[in-house]
């Protein structure tokens, strides 16, 4: 487990640094140009095989371009309802800004029923409310009673061990399929569609330690 996370975060840094190396936005930009100018000569001049080759490379390249950058928006945007292809990056954008929106308190009401919006009377009221939470006991304590339970729909001996049954390498397997690739399953950035293409390129005592990372 040790190695497995040790080697995750080597690949987060060595993603991060190609990233900071290839603008993706500023690639696309490149590749359309040039396909512009190429597309201007074929225009202007009789065209050769060779010039329809490297019109379809161009293509071929901005395409793929195109569908890494609308991923990137679509996993920072966590937009999970609209498929790729559709090229709709300004919905991308609000869902990033709303979600931004979202994690910020810009107002909050007090305890006294006063309305903040200062950052650090907003920062110290919710550190004094927490503090108080902090060694302090509750007098009651919400709980169902013995005798509701009784009355009510059981489960019996045999679906009691299912429940607490141990699972097994391909039950992780089959739900981790079940996560949609934009999901990260856990607090390392890396989402689903990483580890479903990771794991059938590796043996199986790493699968099986992967596995078992989740």
């Amino acid at each position: 487990m040790a190695r497995i996370w040790q080697n995750l975060k080597a690949i987060r840094k060595a993603m991060k640094k190609l990233n900071d190396i290839t603008n993706v936005t500023e690639m696309i930009h490149k590749l359309r140009v040039v396909l512009k100018d190429m597309q201007s000569q074929m225009r202007d001049t009789n065209v050769s095989t060779e010039q329809f080759d490297k019109e379809k490379s161009l293509k071929v390249q901005l395409e793929k371009w195109s569908l890494i950058e609308e991923s990137i928006y679509k996993h920072k945007s966590r937009v999970l309802n609209i498929k790729l292809r559709d090229s709709n990056i300004a919905y991308f954008f609000a869902n990033m800004k709303g979600r931004k929106a979202q994690n910020q308190i810009k107002m909050l009401t007090a305890k006294n029923g006063e309305m903040i919006n200062n950052t650090e009377e907003i920062q110290k009221e919710i550190m004094g409310f927490y503090k108080q939470l902090l060694g302090s006991a509750s007098e009651n304590l919400p709980a169902i009673h013995p005798g509701v339970l009784q009355h009510g729909t059981r489960l019996n001996r045999s679906q009691q061990l299912h429940l607490i049954k141990p699972f097994t390498k391909e039950d992780v397997l089959q739900a981790l399929k079940g996560i949609d690739d934009m999901k990260e399953p856990g607090g390392d950035r890396f989402n689903s569609y990483f580890f479903k293409k990771a794991l059938p390129t590796v043996g199986d005592d790493v699968t099986e330690v992967v596995l078992n990372y989740f």
